[in-house]
């Protein structure tokens, strides 16, 4: 990197000069890097969610320098008239400025814009469920992005993001896959290949990605039969067949890890896994008995079952990568 761009750098991070002069001042330089940049980033999805699963926001980042995703927040205790439980969630898009080369492996962009396709706080109930539009975690306060690829040293990230900074994604001192940390919420988002082809292209096959990403296509096509479904039973018996395929995969999952896993290991995830399964059940059995309607009891307890085992499979398959 030349002097002079240190110098900036050295100034935006002092508050004598912003940033944004920063990256407006190299949008030139850069922009075949930043090409390059988004080029590779666009092979990733980067997530954001909780251990126990109950909540994620999704990212992937295009070969424009545009970025879109979703999020998903479950509130069980949120009921109201009308309603059982209420489910916080968003698609969202934006741009992102040219990028500022810090190092070979890291770099700090700037969100733009960041849109939500419905307006924030727009609510709806449907099938005795409110839907709020809501800001996505770790994205609402998201102007300021550090994009560390494989090879950053761990110096660029702050120790008061290391609750959200994964032990698997460090090792002696620098970054073993792509991560995007958020300044203003001291937040990480963790890269994943989000394409088969790229992730088995040198002979790196992950047959555990490629597993949940056949398992997202049957999936698909189960919820588009439910929307096409007239009626509660139908619906109902779609969601369970949705929420058994995905506990199929859960199942496959956690075999594989036992034989990856040493016994100390599986011993603290089993754990963790049998208080996540009494949780579900014991919030599936909370949402029926909450429910007038049996047929409606049925169909809103087995499409929380659905979703939370499906976030739980994205869970155990962080243990792979």
């Amino acid at each position: 990197m030349r002097i002079f761009t240190k110098i900036m750098l050295a100034l935006a991070c002092c508050g004598i000069l912003s940033i944004s002069s920063v990256s407006t001042a190299f949008s030139a330089d850069l922009s075949e890097e930043s090409t390059s940049l988004f080029f590779e980033l666009s092979e990733y999805t980067f997530t954001f969610a909780s251990g126990a699963g109950a909540w994620y926001t999704e990212l992937e980042i295009h070969e424009d320098g545009t970025f879109s995703g979703n999020f998903h927040n479950t509130g069980m205790g949120d009921r109201g008239e009308g309603y059982d439980y209420s489910v916080y969630e968003c698609s969202y898009n934006g741009t992102l400025s040219d990028p500022v080369k810090i190092d070979d492996h890291c770099f700090y962009v700037q969100a733009s814009s960041l849109n939500l396709d419905v307006p924030d706080g727009t609510e709806e109930i449907r099938e005795r469920v409110r839907h709020v539009s809501d800001m996505p975690y770790g994205l609402s306060d998201a102007e300021e992005m550090y994009i560390c690829l494989p090879g950053c040293s761990t110096e660029h990230i702050p120790e008061n993001a290391g609750e959200f900074f994964p032990e698997k994604s460090r090792v002696n001192g620098v970054i073993t896959h792509p991560l995007i940390y958020m300044a203003a919420s001291s937040t990480v988002f963790k890269g994943y290949v989000s394409h088969i082809e790229e992730e088995t292209a040198g002979g790196n096959i992950s047959a555990e990605r490629g597993l949940v990403q056949e398992a997202e296509e049957t999936a698909r096509e189960l919820r588009d039969q439910i929307y096409a479904a007239k009626d509660d039973q139908t619906k109902a018996d779609l969601y369970e067949t949705l929420y058994m395929h995905w506990d199929a995969v859960l199942n496959e999952l956690w075999g594989r890890l036992a034989e990856r896993l040493d016994a100390e290991q599986m011993d603290h995830l089993t754990e963790e896994e049998l208080v996540w399964i009494a949780n579900k059940e014991s919030i599936c059995r909370q949402i029926e008995a909450g429910c007038v309607d049996v047929r409606n009891g049925q169909l809103q307890s087995n499409m929380f079952a659905a979703e939370e085992t499906r976030s739980r499979v994205y869970i155990l398959l962080k243990y792979f990568e």
